[in-house]
C-alpha cells in the first residue's frame, strides 16, 4: 500500500514539476487537475449539423464559455439543454461530462462518457476521458479497461499509455507499467514522463540499474533531479 500511495503521489509531482518546463504539451494536453496523477486532456469538437443547428449551437457554446469562467451550474445547464435540442451530439457529452470532472462528480462524469462511447464506440478519447473518471473514484480495473481500450483504437496515443502505466504502478503491477511505458517511449524517445514514470516502476521492481538509467535520461530531457531523486530514494527505502 505505502508503494503504491507513494508511486502516485511521486508521479504526479514530477508531472506537475515538468509541465513548467521541458516537454511541450502532446496535442489537446491540458494540466492535470492535483488530486490525480492520471494527465488529463481537453476533448475538442467539431460542428455539426443538427435538427435545431442554431440554438444547439448556441448553448453548447454559452457552456464552454461559462466552463472556461468557472461557472459550472451555468456551463451544465446550458449543456443540458444542448442535449435536449441534440441528443446525438457526442460533444455536448464530451465537454459536460468535462465540466462534471472539474467540479468532483466523477460517476457523472463517467454516465456522460457512456452516452457518447454509445454514439460513436470508435470514440477513443471517450474511452480515455472515461478511465480518467473512473481513476477519479477508485475504479482502477475498469480504468485500465478503458485505457486499454483507448490504445486499441489509437495505438499512438501517448497519454493513454502513461495513464495504464501509471495504474498499473497504482495496482502494484510494476512489470506491466513498464512495458506501457516502453510502448510510449518507442513511440516518442523524448517522452520524459514516460521516463520517469518508468524509472520509479524499476525502482519498485528493485532493478536500480534500469532505473538510473531512465533518471539520466529524463534529467537530460528536462526532469528536475532532485524531485525524481527524492521520488526514486524513498521507494528503495519501503521496498
Amino acid at each position: 500500500m505505502g508503494t503504491k500511495f507513494l508511486l502516485t503521489v511521486s508521479v504526479a509531482l514530477m508531472v506537475v514539476a515538468m509541465a513548467c518546463g521541458g516537454d511541450s504539451p502532446a496535442p489537446g494536453e491540458t494540466a492535470s487537475p492535483p488530486s490525480t496523477a492520471v494527465p488529463s486532456v481537453q476533448p475538442t469538437f467539431t460542428p455539426r449539423a443538427t435538427a435545431n443547428p442554431d440554438a444547439a449551437k448556441a448553448h453548447f457554446e454559452a457552456g464552454v464559455t461559462f466552463q472556461e469562467q468557472g461557472r459550472f451550474d451555468e456551463a451544465i445547464a446550458e449543456f443540458d439543454e444542448a442535449i435536449r435540442l441534440d441528443p446525438q451530439d457526442i460533444d455536448n457529452y464530451m465537454i459536460r461530462g468535462g465540466v462534471y470532472r472539474q467540479i468532483g462528480q466523477d460517476e457523472r462524469a463517467v454516465r456522460d462518457y457512456d452516452a457518447a462511447i454509445r454514439i460513436d464506440p470508435q470514440k477513443w478519447l471517450a474511452f480515455y476521458v472515461r478511465g480518467n473518471a473512473y481513476y477519479g473514484f477508485n475504479q482502477f480495473q475498469r480504468a485500465v479497461e478503458d485505457y486499454d481500450e483507448a490504445i486499441r483504437l489509437n495505438p499512438e496515443f501517448l497519454l493513454a499509455l502513461l495513464a495504464r502505466g501509471i495504474l498499473y504502478d497504482e495496482l502494484d503491477q510494476h512489470l506491466k507499467a513498464v512495458g506501457s511505458y516502453d510502448q510510449a517511449i518507442k513511440l516518442n524517445p523524448e517522452f520524459t514522463h514516460a521516463f520517469v514514470s518508468r524509472a520509479l516502476a524499476h525502482t519498485a521492481l528493485g532493478n536500480d540499474a534500469e532505473a538510473q538509467a531512465d533518471v539520466e535520461r529524463a534529467v537530460e530531457l528536462g526532469a528536475n533531479r532532485a524531485q525524481l531523486d527524492a521520488g526514486v530514494s524513498d521507494i528503495k527505502a519501503l521496498r
